[in-house]
């Protein structure tokens, strides 16, 4: 059993989707944290920066990959494990965050959410009539949400309206 662990930090680079030898896709990406701390004079100074990498499978990968660019602010959620590797001449071990969640960091900025339906793949281009087909979606996500939060209201107004009754001990 391994223990979930949280980092916050920098994306050092845009994601790239990959795919790995049993034809699934995959992505690392690499995140940068440094610890501020008051010296003895109360200031504040950098620690040393530590770089994570980071790796998300699936369709986990294809939403991250859409979503997070170079230098947005992360939280990441994940297990650690040694991952070996082999090359001609070389042999070695890195340590990796396996990721069961990834998001922006929410105190460090705003970020939008566009939900994905399953097996849809996720194109973010810069295309002018991908963007308005965004916004399109954006806008549609944003209406069901307003009618869902009207009848929310409605229906908490019937509650108000139905008489309390008090009980003592």
């Amino acid at each position: 059993m391994s223990t979930l662990t949280t980092i916050t930090g920098w994306v050092g680079a845009n994601p790239v989707l990959a795919e790995g030898r049993n034809g699934s896709n995959y992505t690392t990406i690499r995140v940068a944290t440094t610890d501020r701390y008051r010296n003895a004079d109360q200031e504040w100074v950098d620690g040393p920066t530590q770089w994570f990498a980071v790796r998300l499978f699936g369709e986990f990968a294809q939403n991250a990959a859409a979503s997070i660019r170079r230098s947005d602010p992360v939280v990441v959620t994940g297990r650690f494990a040694l991952e070996t590797w082999e090359t001609d001449e070389k042999y070695g071990s890195s340590l990796v965050l396996y990721a069961t969640a990834i998001g922006h960091d929410l105190a460090r900025g705003r970020t939008a959410f566009t939900r994905v339906v399953r097996g849809q793949s996720v194109d973010r281009s810069t295309d002018a009539g991908t963007q308005e087909t965004e916004q399109d979606s954006l806008e549609a996500e944003a209406a069901r949400f307003e009618e869902r939060s009207t009848t929310e209201d409605d229906d908490a107004d019937k509650v108000a309206e139905t008489p309390q009754i008090a009980v003592s001990a």
